[in-house]
């Protein structure tokens, strides 16, 4: 689930793209030049009501993410090669009674979980795009991978080694290249067009590959220009296919979530960045897992309704 979490904010981090005013519309491009680095704070409120053997568990959780993009070049058509790493990590969580709180400014040795969120810091993945938003390849995730993997203490246990390799196995399922790949590219895909005006939208089909693929249909509208900025509202649609299955930690499993997602950002047309935004994301189904036997027990499938609804708010610096 902490993985699960982890990429929602990835996603809503690379969200805050920048975006390029020209002629006498808006043409909406990613706008950058080599060299430059832009700051993202994302800030991410969530509740989510799990219900498990008829018990309901709260878990309310803030986050808030300092994303650095490091533009490393641009050719001559406009195709981006950038670096996205994590700067900064603040995290509070309460659920049923207990609190968890990390932030990498003031790391807790002793706690475990610190160890695990700090070893984000300062990584990333490069990504080779397209102007328009379209991913071309994904590199570094393994080193990522290893890295959060190998800050975590399995012990000298039998049977700990395997539980390391089937940890970086799951979390493959939500950071490997083509997770990463398809999250970057639904956030920020845009309309291969010039002259956008008032009133005009766009629609982007997506699967967006996790520790289960989820069918996103998202419509942008222009809304308004008014002096040196551009209202533009987001309109999602989102589901799971519940007909296939996923290895999640050694257990088989199934997820049926539908939901939605609405919001409106600001662009400042002057210099073509996304200013401020804010979304909402709202989702409820149910996970399904199966346990499978070990000596003694039977093999066992537990089912567990969520509802998930999550503001996400951000901001974009020039570095």
């Amino acid at each position: 689930m902490k993985s699960k979490r982890i990429l929602v904010a990835l996603i809503a981090a690379v969200m805050a793209f920048s975006l390029c005013a020209c002629n006498s519309g808006l043409a909406l491009y990613v706008n950058v030049k080599a060299g430059e680095s832009y700051k993202y704070q994302v800030k991410m409120e969530q509740t989510m009501d799990m219900e498990q053997s008829g018990q309901k568990i709260t878990t309310d959780q803030n986050m808030v993410f300092d994303f650095v993009v490091t533009v490393n070049e641009v050719d001559s058509e406009g195709n981006i090669t950038a670096d996205y790493k994590y700067d900064a990590l603040k995290i509070d969580m309460s659920s049923n009674g207990s609190t968890q709180s990390f932030d990498s400014k003031n790391v807790n040795s002793d706690d475990p979980m610190s160890a695990i969120y700090n070893s984000f810091i300062g990584k990333g993945f490069t990504a080779k795009m397209t102007k328009y938003g379209e991913i071309k390849e994904i590199s570094g995730i393994d080193n990522l991978l290893n890295s959060v993997v190998d800050s975590v203490d399995f012990g000298e246990a039998e049977g700990a080694q395997a539980l390391k390799e089937q940890m970086k196995e799951s979390l493959k399922q939500s950071f490997g290249d083509e997770s990463i790949k398809s999250a970057v590219q639904s956030a920020v895909i845009f309309p291969d067009k010039g002259n956008i005006k008032a009133g005009d939208t766009w629609t982007v089909e997506d699967s967006v590959k996790s520790f289960v693929d989820i069918n996103v249909t998202t419509t942008y509208t222009l809304d308004k220009i008014e002096g040196d900025t551009a209202y533009i509202s987001v309109k999602a649609d989102l589901k799971t296919d519940s007909s296939n299955s996923a290895d999640y930690m050694g257990m088989d499993m199934t997820a049926d979530f539908s939901g939605t997602v609405t919001g409106n950002i600001k662009v400042n047309i002057k210099n073509g960045f996304l200013s401020e935004g804010q979304i909402t994301q709202e989702i409820s189904g149910k996970m399904s897992l199966v346990i499978p036997a070990m000596e003694g027990i039977e093999s066992q499938t537990i089912e567990l309704p969520v509802d998930y609804k999550t503001t996400i708010t951000y901001t974009t610096t020039r570095m």
